[in-house]
């Protein structure tokens, strides 16, 4: 397909258009900003986007600086000629043009060289089809301090481009491409840094038409006034209407076009097979603008071309340039052409044009051409399929809710039972002291550091086939190293005891606790494994029923071993518990490996290298090591301190487990959004899913300090659990309850900055800095308040480390705009506060009576209506799907209670 030709204009309409004003000139530049969502200056300049290409390297280098040039098509070649040009040392990072360049690669140059202070490179080539992730590499060269150049001319408005969240200070745009405008005009945003690097540049291009320099000092520091020189009115008018098409359509509906004509060319070559195969073998790095297409062994794609385009000029085919004239065929997409249809049918119609072998000519398409191009039912089709995405996160999440809540009503069940037969004392403590081997191994090996690394692996790797060549890689050398680590802590039990309880009443009963629970070390690690697997496949019922299956374990354990066992028979129901987690996912993870079928390509197994995992493992452990310094400013303290503490806890936590069940859902599809590039999906995602789980957590929040001491007399008070306990965890459990929403924003806020699968310290850092704020506070306020002050101790670490997080979060992960989060989440804050004031108020009022079943039902139903009220009215987010789902649950309970009054 080629650009539509426009109607005839008027006679001389064209040649009697007026120059723009300063005043129109700078409003286009204005435009080009928002288009770039960009806070830098914009500089328009009248040609062809290789001026501001060869005007920001002029600008930039010269003898004595030291540059890296990326090399992924033919433009990264031409820059490392200028930049030598320019007397600049030059180390070209050059890699196969059937694919991008990985931040990890980029990294490694930087540390070879380490006087780089110059890093060019191209986001999509154009020329070659593929596109490289311009976020972690902005990343890691601004982690570098290195200048960073940009070559977007063929990406922007066709995928996501955020120069100022990427940390790229020269990007350069033209419009003839994706935006659909003139050849003649281009434009480069310039970061503060680059002006600084090119004023102090002697080299730099001044008085000249490369000149950045003469834009900057002439026109944006003299109040854009007057232009430098002449202004181009045929091409400033072609890119001010074409600035206003996009925004008409809206900049995402633009990039989804571009998206979909790319996807359906690429599943229309490979669906017709007959020899060609797409150039740039992963989806992930292929281009949206053009697909390139490798022709067989043989067929000359030059002639190829030639002969397709005498049967139907119209065709959007191009041989490849230079060397890959005689391999490559390009099928433009871009812009007017941006269509499921056109491209497909053109790349099909490449191979019937000319004479080949008989394994290309045999062009026949394997599905109806429906089902792989566009048409008048595209957008139909479109907003099915997101339909479908919906109700499949929806039936996901639903699951995930269903069997989180079932395992969690377990939990308390496995918690009664415990206090039932154990109580709050001596006993208790021992046994939770040993608690803390699983507990860590859940945080580390389930919940977060096995998760946050194996899940965005196992998403590559189902995208690239190479599921069996991942689990062959990584599961038996991890099977050898967990079994090792278990055998260290059965034999160290002593000393991790004195480690963790320094003091502890009942030391040997703790050591043989340790050494039964020490088995989960083994077992958890296998469950977290599968957990990440299953969950990449988007398979949840396995994974989502774990704690099922571990408390059921515990439970039935406890209950039929001797009771001269005492709270050893808890400890052995752990081992036992972990076991039947691992084999509850084993069936449906060995289906999926078996069915796994390796890609085309081969399938490049993702790594799982030290420097991926170590900084996962450091925030893991940062953050159970709040529970380790608990315990041990808990364990001088009157026995049963450590028992309020740890009940308070499991209570507590619920909510917050609750709150982050979408988070588990969604986080594969966030790691696949970061790993496509595509940081708008994953952006609006990552907003909505914090601000769900604000809700849920802050509601909870609310009801726990509303009514906590009738939900602890309900869920505990029995047998050797008495009332001075109940009093006990109750005040500890409002305490800890102030902690919640940070608990729940660090989980979620976690898998943002690790979803991408890339080594990142930042998050490990944080949770440092939090756990070193919970030991300072509670070594001091455990002196004045005692357990309470351990608890408050935890509620100001968490929070600190939940700023930090959501604090960083644009620049080093999801570029999530925090204002606005900020501005959510404070509302919903306020939500609570009222709802919590208006749930005591309804408990205070109710008759004196030893009886506090009736405050657990009215406390929550207060908060709940001033929550949901409050939420409305300040307009907080997600107010309105919460509000929703109300009503849907309000008209259903209506439609059963009716139905059972007809029958009655």
């Amino acid at each position: 397909m080629t650009h539509p030709s426009p109607a005839a204009p008027p006679p001389n309409a064209l040649l009697d258009l007026a120059p723009p004003t300063a005043a129109e000139f700078a409003a286009v530049e204005r435009r080009v900003a928002a288009l770039l969502g960009t806070g830098n200056d914009v500089v328009i300049m009248q040609g062809e986007a290789l001026l501001p290409l060869e005007g920001c390297v002029k600008g930039a280098a010269r003898p004595g600086s030291t540059a890296l040039n990326v090399v992924t098509g033919p433009y990264g070649q031409t820059f490392g000629g200028w930049l030598r040009d320019c007397g600049a040392l030059v180390h070209d990072l050059e890699v196969p043009f059937s694919g991008a360049v990985g931040a990890e690669a980029v990294e490694r140059a930087l540390a070879e060289h380490p006087e780089t202070d110059f890093v060019s490179l191209v986001h999509a080539e154009a020329a070659t089809g593929n596109t490289n992730p311009v976020a972690e590499i902005g990343e890691v060269v601004r982690a570098h301090g290195a200048l960073l150049m940009l070559d977007a001319v063929a990406s922007v408005a066709a995928e996501p481009l955020l120069p100022d969240a990427w940390g790229v200070d020269l990007c350069v745009i033209g419009a003839q491409k994706a935006m659909g405008g003139p050849a003649g005009v281009s434009a480069v945003s310039v970061s503060e840094r680059a002006w600084a690097r090119l004023a102090a540049n002697p080299s730099a291009p001044r008085r000249s038409y490369l000149s950045l320099l003469d834009w900057k000092e002439r026109w944006i520091d003299a109040g854009r006034r007057a232009l430098p020189h002449a202004p181009a009115q045929l091409e400033m008018a072609a890119l001010d209407a074409c600035l206003g098409r996009i925004e008409q359509a809206g900049l995402a509906s633009v990039q989804k076009k571009h998206a979909l004509a790319a996807a359906a060319t690429r599943a229309g070559v490979l669906a017709m097979g007959g020899g060609l195969v797409p150039f740039v073998r992963e989806a992930a790095a292929a281009a949206p603008v053009a697909t390139t297409l490798r022709t067989p062994p043989g067929v000359d794609a030059s002639a190829l071309v030639a002969k397709a385009l005498t049967a139907d000029p119209g065709l959007p085919l191009i041989a490849g340039g230079g060397a890959l004239a005689s391999e490559m065929i390009r099928v433009n997409h871009y812009g007017p052409a941006a269509t499921a249809g056109g491209p497909a049918s053109g790349a099909s119609a490449a191979p019937a044009s000319a004479e080949v072998p008989p394994a290309a000519s045999a062009v026949q398409p394997a599905a109806p051409a429906s089902a792989a191009s566009g048409g008048p039912d595209a957008s139909v089709r479109e907003e099915a399929e997101g339909a479908g995405a919906g109700r499949r996160f929806g039936r996901a999440a639903l699951v995930t809710a269903v069997l989180t809540a079932l395992g969690a009503l377990l939990g308390l069940v496995r918690d009664q039972v415990i206090a039932h037969l154990f109580g709050a004392g001596a006993e208790s403590d021992a046994f939770l002291v040993s608690w803390t081997v699983p507990e860590v191994s859940s945080t580390l090996l389930i919940e977060d550091a096995m998760a946050l690394v194996l899940v965005p692996a196992f998403s590559l790797a189902v995208a690239r086939g190479s599921v069996r060549g991942l689990v062959r890689r990584t599961l038996p050398a991890m099977c050898v190293v967990l079994g090792c680590v278990s055998l260290l802590v059965i034999a160290g039990a002593p000393w991790v005891v004195d480690a963790l309880a320094p003091g502890l009443p009942d030391h040997d009963l703790a050591v043989d606790c340790t050494r039964a629970t020490a088995t989960c070390v083994f077992s958890f690690g296998l469950v977290g494994y599968f957990s990440a697997a299953l969950r990449a496949h988007s398979r949840f019922v396995a994974s989502g029923a774990i704690y099922v299956a571990y408390n059921a374990g515990i439970i039935a354990t406890m209950l039929l071993l001797p009771a001269r066992l005492g709270v050893r028979g808890a400890a052995i129901g752990v081992a036992v518990g972990g076991l039947c987690m691992a084999a509850l996912q084993a069936p449906s993870l060995w289906r999926r490996v078996r069915e796994a079928a390796p890609s085309p390509s081969g399938g490049a197994v993702p790594g799982v290298g030290v420097a991926l995992v170590a900084p996962v493992i450091v925030f893991a452990l940062s953050r159970q090591a709040q529970v380790l310094v608990e315990r041990f400013l808990a364990a001088p303290l009157d026995a049963g301190a450590i028992s309020h503490l740890n009940y308070a806890q499991k209570v507590a936590q619920l909510p917050m487990t609750l709150s982050l069940m979408l988070c588990t859902v969604t986080f594969p599809v966030v790691a696949r959004a970061m790993a496509a590039g595509d940081t708008g999906t994953a952006r609006r995602r990552v907003e909505r899913d914090l601000a769900t789980a604000a809700v849920v957590v802050l509601l909870g929040t609310a009801v726990v300090i509303s009514c906590a001491p009738q939900i602890v007399h309900v869920l505990f008070q029995r047998g050797a659990f008495d009332a001075a306990d109940t009093a006990a965890t109750a005040s500890v459990m409002r305490v800890y309850a102030l902690g919640l929403l940070g608990q729940t924003l660090v989980g979620a806020l976690v898998r943002c900055y690790f979803s991408t699968a890339r080594p990142l310290w930042f998050p490990a850092l944080a949770m440092i800095g939090g756990l070193a704020l919970t030991t300072a506070s509670g070594a001091g306020l455990v002196r004045v308040w005692g357990v309470l002050g351990i608890a408050a101790a935890n509620a100001l670490g968490i929070s600190l480390t939940a700023v930090l997080l959501l604090a960083g979060l644009a620049r080093r992960g999801v570029p999530v705009r925090i204002p606005r989060v900020a501005a959510g989440l404070a509302r919903l804050a306020a939500a609570a506060v009222a709802a919590t004031g208006a749930g005591r108020l309804c408990v205070s009022l109710l008759p004196a009576s030893p009886d506090p079943y009736a405050a657990v039902v009215a406390g929550p139903l207060a908060v709940a209506a001033v929550f949901l009220a409050v939420c409305a009215l300040l307009r907080a987010p997600e107010a309105d799907a919460v509000l929703a789902a109300a009503r849907r649950t309000a008209r259903t309970v209506r439609t059963v209670t009716g139905r059972l009054t007809d029958v009655r």
